[in-house]
């Protein structure tokens, strides 16, 4: 019998973990695609420059994860705005991987996890596989949220872990690792990619967040509403655009738990 490694969602499909339930799936993109999005209703599939040839629409798991292009000056509608969905059943992704693939890609990641092909990290399929990682490397969805990673000694101890198991370990230091300015927090992210478009239904948005800039607008801030979700908007300053994360990532928490609640 061929010796061979064991893949991340081979390993996960084995664990005996606790599965806590999905968190909300978050799509961040720039100010200037707002009136497109509410519009439509729905998130476009576009043209996507990792996977060539195919059109996809990207969502991260809990966390406004996805940058926009960074600018030192940015004018309002180059901020970003965030999308945060509730989907009484989670459409099935064509893809998920515990980490930005266009990092993965591009070798933006730690050689130690881009030695190995990215599909075997490829968790879709099967959405218990994403709960179950949330419950193997982080325990629940508040550490997953604030990226406080189990340590690998407590991993070791609660599943059994050989050489064999060495892109599943790849996987534990990277999301055990520092955030430093060239791994920033989509290298502890969960990402889903989808095929096709992504409708919103009545119900399945919770959120939209967006500069305070929006709030002119009676007939937007109507149009928005409408939709049956919460509009939240957040100040703005003569700031970099990754000045705001921080607050984006503040509101997106804020919203989850009083779901939570609900």
């Amino acid at each position: 019998m061929a010796l061979r490694r064991v893949t991340l969602p081979e390993f996960l499909q084995h664990s005996n973990a606790g599965a806590p339930d999905l968190l909300p799936l978050v799509h961040t993109t720039q100010g200037h695609n707002l009136f497109d999005i509410i519009n439509a209703r729905r998130l476009v599939a576009t043209d996507c420059d990792v996977f060539e040839g195919e059109k996809l629409c990207y969502m991260f798991l809990g966390r406004p994860a996805y940058k926009v292009r960074p600018s030192d000056d940015p004018l309002y509608w180059e901020l970003p705005i965030a999308f945060v969905t509730k989907f009484p059943t989670v459409p099935q992704p064509k893809r998920v991987f515990p980490f930005d693939s266009g990092a993965f890609r591009r070798s933006l990641l730690p050689r130690s996890i881009t030695a190995f092909p990215i599909e075997n990290f490829n968790m879709s399929g099967d959405n218990s596989l994403i709960s179950r990682f949330i419950a193997v490397f982080y325990g629940s969805n508040e550490a997953f949220y604030k990226g406080k990673a189990y340590s690998t000694d407590r991993i070791r101890e609660e599943h059994i872990i050989g050489v064999e198991h060495m892109e599943v370990e790849a996987a534990i230091s990277l999301h055990q690792g520092r955030l430093t300015g060239a791994f920033d927090d989509r290298a502890k992210s969960i990402e889903l990619q989808y095929s096709e478009d992504i409708e919103f239904r009545q119900g399945d948005l919770l959120a939209i967040i967006l500069p305070e800039q929006y709030r002119q607008s009676l007939e937007l801030d109507a149009a928005m509403r409408d939709m049956s979700c919460e509009v939240r908007y957040y100040d703005t300053y003569p700031l970099r655009v990754d000045a705001y994360y921080a607050q984006i990532y503040d509101i997106t928490n804020k919203i989850i738990k009083k779901y939570a609640d609900d």
